[in-house]
């Protein structure tokens, strides 16, 4: 006797995304749940680490169960990115099909990178499941940056627009993101922006004291050629004399890590610049309470002058005022609030060292302005304008 299948709930909804340890998903699950869906998360399970528990295979944590497949994610080849994806499109397409015949899916999102594993959500859109796309990142742009191929780039650039053609609502990340893809033109009424911002880290109280005559600088993150920790090494180097306190931190992991470590042993900048490694949350927002200003020093091209970075964030949440690349999303958003130096600019970044170093009360009234505009623009308005446009179960 054939099984019969249950009916559907009405309100079971999941999200997809191809990483291991994503803050941002878990928000957007939790804001889904709280309006009253039942949401699962398909991920990768992390890899293992020394001292650190593996993942469970499946857990519920803030009421969103999270299912998590043993894939390994590699770096480096657009060949190796390629297997990833199709191991990974191949897993996500047979447990979204598994699982809608178990139970229907009324809602499934796909957060990319890639933008074309939406279509592993065929079966439940074919079920009557809505789907949605979360385009993190502006594809074509992003590939044309890291691979500086116009060939590989107008093919993820036409995945993308087909991709948001198959889904039945979109999210990008900035206005200027979403003009991209209106002048090809994709229907702006399927596009809503959410912006890159995030739950603020958990508040820890500042331990430096004011007087110890250090300034200190924090750029935290991926650390790849195109987030301009150069730039940062080098601005170290040029305001030294003037600024014998500057101390930098740089943690996060990447691929620049070891050239980076060369470079500031090469520029007998050992004592100055430290290359921390990866620290937890709390190690992260002790290091955010004791330092006096961020840098985002990512470098320009037309990929980063569409996007917002989540440091960024970070730093105005904390109350630590900003310098940045001076980069049309970000610049539309915070004309004020942000002190701005040119892309690669060393020697302009180090003059804004010296003088934010001088001037604490301009430090202070620019952490205001930033963290006044935040009101508007935090990740509690953003999850409201992505729950309002999925509609509720």
């Amino acid at each position: 006797m054939a099984q019969r299948r249950k009916a559907p709930s009405g309100n079971r909804a999941c999200i997809v995304r191809y990483q291991a340890e994503d803050k941002a998903v878990a928000r957007e699950a939790e804001a889904l749940a709280a309006t009253g869906y039942s949401v699962e998360v398909l991920t990768l399970r992390a890899p293992k680490r020394a001292g650190v528990p593996t993942q469970p295979r499946s857990e519920v944590i803030n009421d969103v169960r999270y299912v998590r497949l043993p894939l390994t994610k590699h770096r480096g080849s657009a060949l190796m990115y390629v297997v990833d994806w199709s191991v990974w499109f191949l897993a996500c397409f047979a447990w979204l099909t598994k699982e809608t015949f178990r139970q229907r899916f009324s809602y499934v999102q796909v957060d990319t990178l890639p933008d074309h594993q939406v279509f592993a959500a065929l079966t439940p859109k074919l079920a009557g499941a809505r789907i949605g796309l979360f385009l993190k990142e502006p594809t074509e742009e992003l590939y044309a940056a890291l691979w500086g191929s116009p060939r590989v780039a107008a093919i993820m650039g036409r995945l993308a627009l087909g991709s948001i053609a198959f889904a039945d609502v979109v999210f990008c990340v900035t206005d200027e993101h979403l003009a991209t893809y209106v002048d090809q033109g994709v229907d702006p009424a399927k596009l809503t922006v959410i912006l890159n911002s995030m739950p603020p880290f958990p508040k820890a109280a500042r331990q430096r004291p004011a007087d110890d005559g250090q300034f200190v600088v924090l750029c935290h993150g991926t650390i790849e050629d195109r987030w301009g920790h150069d730039t940062i090494i080098e601005a170290a180097s040029i305001a030294a004399p003037a600024l014998p306190g500057l101390r930098v931190h740089l943690p996060g992991r990447g691929a620049s890590v070891d050239r980076l470590r060369a470079k500031i042993d090469r520029l007998g900048l050992s004592e100055m610049v430290s290359l921390d490694g990866w620290l937890s949350d709390d190690e992260l927002a002790q290091l955010l309470a004791d330092s006096d200003v961020g840098v985002v020093a990512q470098v320009a091209n037309p990929y980063s002058h569409l996007v917002h970075t989540t440091k960024m964030y970070d730093f105005m949440e904390a109350g630590v005022p900003v310098i940045a690349t001076r980069l049309r999303a970000t610049e539309a958003l915070f004309p004020e609030e942000i002190t701005y130096v040119d892309s690669e600019g060393a020697a302009q970044l180090a003059d804004a060292f010296v003088r934010l170093a001088a001037d604490p009360d301009c430090r202070e009234r620019q952490a205001a302005l930033a963290l006044a505009r935040l009101g508007d623009l935090g990740w509690q308005s953003q999850m409201e304008a992505m729950t309002s446009a999925i509609g509720a179960p």
